[in-house]
């Protein structure tokens, strides 16, 4: 299953770079041939107009410039060379800042191409890093240029710096993909570590949770079957039997609960609350048992109400649970505190029951956590999840003696 998935996210990471990379190289193509068709147009409406420009006319020009917006009519270059294109009018390719070196390639490509040109042919030269569109306007037939010894012009446009952005793309776009696979496949290990490490603590959960559940159906049958062998009293087994079905049943209902809040299922009610109320509630319900095992349950309020905003249910189940808690490790007594502060509320259940070690106050809120004394259970994870519900933070500690849970909830 597991080489399944790796195989299933390997052949759709691979999927998304090929189309990328498919995305990339249409991209890269069709920006470079958009660009040379509006070069090649703009050289070819550069050589219609001068082959129809008159010279007594000087507002064609004018006119020209006025309404021609095809692309590159202001990057068209100009250079004049004899008929042979072996020579070529230096003052006319210092003008448009040509170089010896560049005016000797295209003259190298013009005549390479001199039967195309000749026919009127717009012609693309790729060679020496460059990128030229060229074509060829004769004066040889014009009586004004009768005496001039450069009769051939050679019209062009250079598209590589343009084109060199659809490179700089895609070199951009290629690093991108780089760094995004790089940071995806980070992810995805981090995920796929987070996800064996969830699905172990599942494991681990389910394993414990049958057993809690296994311990307490182990315990009701036997007494069943004493009682139906008529070897335990029926009375006692009966006791038994209750106290352990209502285990169970807590026990479940507290799995369920960790599932809803998992899962974000579970809603709250959120209504005001006097604090106080809410623990004096919560302390009656252990108040018989503590009775029955000499436990003193001292309380610390202040007179004045203490008004919190939350779900009453769901914070009496994690106050009833820190009780439960410390009336199971308490040697004679428990002391329930709560005051006000600037921002929040404190809320305190401490026990003089041996104190917390730093090991077990990091894990005690794990659940199925088993402490020195082999005691198990989730109700303390049950109360984490509930106060960070509320936006609210838990801890325990060991101090003076003692064991201290400390709630914080926001006014």
């Amino acid at each position: 299953m597991k080489r399944l998935k790796f195989k299933i996210a390997g052949v759709m990471l691979g999927s998304m770079i090929v189309l990328f990379l498919a995305f990339i190289l249409i991209f890269r193509y069709s920006f470079n041939r958009y660009y040379s068709k509006l070069a090649v147009n703009a050289v070819r409406s550069e050589i219609d107009f001068v082959n129809s420009f008159n010279m007594d006319d000087d507002s064609m020009a004018d006119e020209y410039l006025d309404n021609n917006d095809v692309m590159f009519t202001e990057y068209i270059r100009y250079l004049l060379t004899d008929e042979t294109m072996k020579e070529v009018d230096k003052e006319g390719a210092e003008f448009y800042g040509i170089t010896d070196q560049q005016a000797g390639r295209i003259l190298e490509c013009a005549r390479l191409n001199r039967k195309k040109l000749d026919s009127g042919e717009i012609i693309e030269i790729n060679e020496w890093d460059e990128h030229l569109v060229m074509g060829l306007i004769d004066y040889r037939d014009r009586e004004e240029w009768a005496e001039e010894e450069y009769k051939l012009a050679i019209v062009y446009v250079d598209v590589q710096p343009i084109r060199n952005i659809s490179y700089k793309f895609s070199r951009a776009a290629l690093i991108a993909l780089a760094f995004v696979g790089i940071l995806m496949g980070i992810i995805g290990i981090l995920m796929g570590r987070q996800i064996e490490e969830e699905r172990a603590r599942q494991t681990t959960f389910f394993q414990n949770a049958s057993h809690e559940l296994k311990t307490p159906l182990m315990s009701i049958q036997g007494y069943a079957e004493g009682i139906q062998t008529g070897v335990v009293n029926p009375k006692r087994a009966a006791d038994v039997i209750m106290d352990e079905s209502q285990r169970m049943a807590d026990l479940v209902q507290e799995i369920l609960d960790i599932s809803l809040i998992e899962s974000s299922r579970i809603t709250l009610n959120p209504e005001e609350i006097d604090l106080r109320e809410l623990l004096y509630d919560a302390l009656r319900s252990i108040e018989p048992l503590a009775g029955s095992r000499g436990i003193r349950l001292d309380v610390n309020f202040p007179e004045e109400r203490i008004e919190i905003k939350g779900d009453e249910v769901q914070l009496r189940k994690a106050v009833v649970n820190l009780l439960s808690n410390a009336l199971r490790h308490a040697q004679s007594y428990i002391e329930t505190a709560c005051s006000a502060e600037n921002k929040s509320v404190l809320i305190t259940v401490a026990n003089d029951g041996t104190p917390l070690d730093k090991e077990m106050q990091k894990r005690v809120f794990e659940r199925f956590y088993s402490g020195p004394d082999g005691s198990t259970g989730i109700g303390l994870a049950l109360t984490k999840d509930i106060v960070e519900l509320h936006r609210g933070t838990i801890c325990a500690k060991g101090k003076d003696g003692r064991t201290v849970f400390e709630i914080r909830l926001p006014k």
